[in-house]
């Protein structure tokens, strides 16, 4: 990738993305290349029952370098230059806390429902009152 760039481009201005399901980096300008190209693949195919999954999951495209399938929803920028790509971001976030997955798209963690230890009776008792209780029942068995 950095032989594409050229020695004269300012390494600043080179937009990166990273894909999330596969740990790809490329190209920012690559990856909207072949979301357009996605775009018109799927203007062209009039089946609602596709139309209606893409628009709920987002647009699906295959990863250049290693071809894993991959939302558009899961391509991060790593140096975002200004507010519009940070909102990006955040309302990704967002959308991602709602489906219950974290930034890697793994599953939140179910916490735990501990049960709560029920008290015994004796526990709660001073050892006096224990003392007495136990000789009571001491006695009771005897007679």
């Amino acid at each position: 990738m950095i032989e594409t760039i050229g020695k004269e481009q300012d390494f600043n201005n080179l937009k990166i993305v990273y894909l999330v399901p596969c740990g790809c980096c490329l190209d920012k300008k690559l990856i909207d290349e072949l979301i357009k190209v996605e775009n018109k693949k799927f203007k062209n195919n009039n089946n609602k029952e596709e139309e209606e999954i893409n628009e709920f999951f987002g647009k699906k495209f295959l990863c250049p370098n290693c071809n894993n399938e991959t939302l558009i929803r899961d391509v991060i920028q790593i140096n975002p230059t200004n507010d519009n790509e940070l909102k990006l971001l955040e309302t990704r976030l967002q959308i991602l806390k709602k489906l219950g997955l974290y930034h890697n798209l793994t599953k939140f963690k179910k916490k735990l429902k501990r049960k709560k230890r029920k008290e015994n009776k004796l526990m709660k008792m001073s050892k006096m009152e224990m003392m007495e209780k136990i000789i009571a029942y001491l006695r009771s068995k005897k007679n």
